[in-house]
């Protein structure tokens, strides 16, 4: 994943299925993939922009729920 990051670092941007293989997803979340996830979340994702209008504690409340983490970040 380190080598990952690093190569991902030079790119100006990186798409979420890029930063969260299916093979992350499955071993550390309650979802097969990042889509997945988005799709059964409260939580509208129709555009990029969307994610950036989510209220912070409301997302790390489902991440909380849906995977091994407290929060988002």
């Amino acid at each position: 994943m380190e080598r990952k990051t690093e190569k991902l670092e030079k790119k100006q941007t990186v798409s979420f299925e890029e930063l969260f293989t299916d093979n992350f997803m499955s071993k550390y979340t309650n979802n097969s993939s990042i889509q997945d996830f988005f799709d059964k979340s409260p939580f509208e994702f129709k555009k990029n922009d969307d994610f950036e209008k989510i209220n912070k504690k409301e997302l790390d409340k489902y991440v909380a729920k849906q995977t091994e983490f407290s929060t988002w970040e």
